[in-house]
């Protein structure tokens, strides 16, 4: 079936079971193991035990897999231990050099009001681990949900269909396909109503060097741009990240600014997807779209919508042509 070996294939399903545990704690089984085997601890930090079942044995011989490739999703940080706990995406060890400061034993040290330390961190860690920790973005609801984000190590392999369902989904895909459509006219930017303002974002992600830019503005009935605002970060972890961050970062700055909007425009389909999926999603862009989702609840005559990239022009243009830059622009 075009399983590179049964054992691998194996190890990746009681891997799931694990997985399972870990994200759903009140399910009757989950409760089972934890009344058994770790009542002072989650699945990830359970210790061996004692006259352990064969059952709980492959549980922890799977469990090695899934350490290899999950990292925590930082939310205030008071639970993630900086120099033991896989942190950090991106890194090919997802580990910390020992040797530091013990007040820095917890992530949330180098936290301050919601925000990464920057000055702290650039003088603390190796400048190539202070860029991958800035990069991190800080969910406000993480603080009260810790999860893990899915990070695949470059050199672990995965256990993947074989030759005969890649075949049947390509031919299935063939027979189904629908016909080919007219190009659809270029979308027109429509004015938002009177005495209302417009919140346009869009992201650009620079795929070789893996760094993004954002860039938000706010017009009103008129077309004006009343307020705009753009960043750069040197990495981001895909594309449906940094169209989430540009949704989240132009709410902040309205709030910061006592600004209301009527809607909020983004061309980036899969972004309002994930802010309307009701699923839980322990990624980092799970986070953002929670967040999202949170402050579109609590204003409720503010809308996200998606529209085509030439309705989404301006915010797009600047975002494509800064990528060049890191520096903030207001």
């Amino acid at each position: 079936m075009g399983f590179r070996t049964l054992e691998a294939f194996n190890r990746a399903l009681i891997a799931k079971q694990v997985w399972r545990i870990a994200i759903n704690p009140v399910s009757l089984v989950a409760r089972v193991f934890k009344a058994r085997y770790f009542k002072h601890h989650d699945i990830m930090d359970a210790p061996i035990g004692n006259n352990i079942s064969f059952i709980w044995r492959s549980l922890l011989w799977s469990r090695k897999l899934l350490r290899k490739v999950l990292c925590w999703r930082v939310g205030n940080g008071e639970k993630i231990a900086t120099f033991r706990d896989q942190w950090i995406p991106g890194l090919q060890s997802l580990m910390l050099p020992a040797g530091n400061p013990n007040d820095l034993d917890n992530v949330n040290s180098f936290i301050v009001n919601g925000a990464w330390n920057e000055s702290l961190i650039r003088t603390t860690l190796p400048s190539y681990i202070a860029e991958d920790v800035l990069a991190i973005p800080l969910a406000n609801n993480s603080s009260q949900r810790h999860g893990f984000l899915e990070y695949i190590h470059p050199n672990e392999s995965s256990v993947k269909k074989g030759r005969f369902g890649d075949f049947k989904e390509a031919r299935e895909s063939l027979i189904t396909a629908p016909a080919p459509k007219p190009l659809p006219q270029l979308e027109r930017w429509t004015r938002p109503p009177v005495n209302t303002l417009k919140l346009e974002v869009d992201a650009a992600v620079n795929f070789d060097t893996g760094g993004y830019s954002i860039w938000v503005i706010v017009r009103d009935h008129d077309g004006q741009i009343l307020l705009a605002f753009g960043k750069g970060i040197s990495k981001t972890q895909s594309v449906v990240f940094a169209e989430l961050l540009s949704i989240r970062d132009g709410m902040r700055l309205l709030e910061e600014r006592g600004i209301e909007a009527h809607v909020i425009t983004t061309d980036s389909l899969l972004a309002v997807q994930a802010v309307i999926n009701p699923a839980e999603d322990l990624s980092y862009c799970g986070a953002l779209a929670l967040d999202i989702r949170n402050s579109l609840d609590s204003r409720t005559d503010t809308n996200l919508r998606q529209v085509g990239r030439s309705a989404n022009r301006v915010a797009h243009s600047l975002a494509f042509f800064s990528l060049s830059s890191l520096t903030p622009f207001v």
